[in-house]
């Protein structure tokens, strides 16, 4: 009497629709039969592939998945634990743009490394950076290695997969010279208490905006940074606690910005945030990075980025 295949073991047999072609079928532990057409070694291949998968207990539950899928249950359901809000915005607009319009409709057990590559060629030829398309090859990696711990794959195949190597972003701040002559020209400007905190403290764009008058000891010339300001699109402008407790910083303040805030809390309520609109209202960082280059602007300096005066801090002491 012959005996019964095991699950786990599997077979192959001909395909007796299709003459010279070979069927293997193999059961999951979990019940569910899986099958693969093609030639024998291909079958065969295929077999070898789905027996190891069981062994090493990471076999795929749900072979009907596609990356479309799992990118909406990833955003859903690990996104909100893992990601700033900001961040997450910024993530999900990169996806929707470049990923899945790409690869949203194949299955996820079926994608394959080949079909990265040709996706990160495709972008590039786009015009996107280098730098860009790596970060899109981070975020598939990352939703496939929440799809092998689902169960929607056997394998991470962004491992296997080549990203380009971006080049070395040469980081451009002002001079001391340079940063003497932009403070020079903005002295009389509402902003230049700003401008004089990011350059004397090294304080980032969002800690900037985000600052209250309650954080600011004048007593003992001291600034609190314990929050930042963000935009998230569809919800606006909203203030977060930092990464790491090493963001949150008393900081000692220079006489340069000391002055600086004396003369701005004579000319405003002295109350609520420290740079605000004529309005009273939150400063965009958008529009603060518009003053701000125009300054560069008028002034004769290099245009660069906000980020950069806090690296600036460096050179001007």
């Amino acid at each position: 009497m012959p005996r019964h295949r095991s699950h786990g073991e599997g077979t192959i047999y001909p395909d007796k629709k299709h003459p010279g072609r070979f069927i293997a079928q193999i059961i999951h532990p979990s019940g569910k039969r899986l099958g693969h057409r093609g030639t024998q070694a291909e079958c065969r291949a295929w077999l070898l592939e789905q027996r190891k998968s069981i062994k090493d207990n990471n076999y795929v539950t749900d072979e009907t998945i596609t990356m479309a899928d799992l990118i909406e249950r990833y955003f859903r359901d690990v996104a909100p634990l893992t990601l700033q809000p900001r961040t997450a915005s910024i993530h999900v607009y990169a996806t929707k743009k470049n990923i899945l319009p790409e690869l949203g409709n194949i299955k996820v057990s079926k994608l394959r490394a080949a079909q990265l590559q040709a996706f990160y060629s495709k972008k590039l030829k786009e015009g996107l950076s280098e730098r860009y398309v790596l970060n899109l090859h981070n975020r598939v990696y990352t939703f496939l290695e929440v799809a092998k711990k689902w169960g929607m794959a056997s394998s991470n195949v962004a491992e296997d997969a080549i990203p380009p190597r971006p080049k070395d972003k040469k980081v451009t701040v002002l001079t001391v010279e340079q940063a003497h002559i932009f403070l020079d020209g903005v002295r009389e400007d509402r902003l230049y208490p700003l401008y004089a905190c990011a350059i004397v403290m090294g304080l980032r764009q969002g800690e900037l905006l985000a600052l209250e008058w309650s954080d600011v000891d004048f007593i003992n010339r001291r600034l609190n940074v314990n929050k930042s300001q963000q935009y998230i699109t569809g919800k606006g402008i909203s203030t977060k606690t930092p990464k790491t407790e090493t963001s949150v910083r008393d900081l000692p303040m220079p006489d340069l910005a000391y002055q600086a805030l004396i003369e701005h809390r004579q000319k405003t309520m002295g109350t609520g945030r420290l740079f605000t609109t004529t309005k009273g209202t939150p400063f965009s960082a958008r529009n603060l990075l518009k003053y701000f280059q125009r300054e560069l602007k008028r002034l004769g300096l290099p245009k660069i980025p906000f980020h950069n005066l806090r690296h600036s801090c460096a050179s001007y002491h």
